[in-house]
């Protein structure tokens, strides 16, 4: 898949439901980035996984929570990314809202 590819999954998952938010107060309009894939160190340190970058928490300061899209399964992740610190995984919630409720 392509980062276009994965930009329409992401869309079609959020669907009409922008205003959505999660206790963390993210905003799927500001929040939201371009696919990007990156590596992901699993939630045990075990295994470097790879996924699609298609959320952060803080888009402005390139930290934070996250939702990745993990091609493979279908499913949307939740991840940590912290300066300093390898991206973590932490697991795969299923659809979209259940990843980005995760937080």
């Amino acid at each position: 898949m392509t980062a276009s590819d994965i930009r329409s999954t992401v869309l079609a998952a959020i669907g009409s439901q922008w205003d959505r938010t999660n206790l963390h107060g993210v905003s799927l309009r500001t929040c939201l980035v371009d696919p990007v894939p990156m590596k992901f160190i699993s939630a045990s340190g075990d295994q470097e996984v790879m996924g699609w970058l298609v959320l952060l928490e803080h888009p402005d300061q390139k930290n934070g929570y996250a939702v990745v899209y993990d091609e493979p399964s279908g499913q949307f992740g939740l991840a940590q990314i912290l300066e300093g610190y390898d991206p973590c995984l932490f697991g795969l919630y299923g659809d979209f809202f259940s990843a980005l409720d995760a937080m």
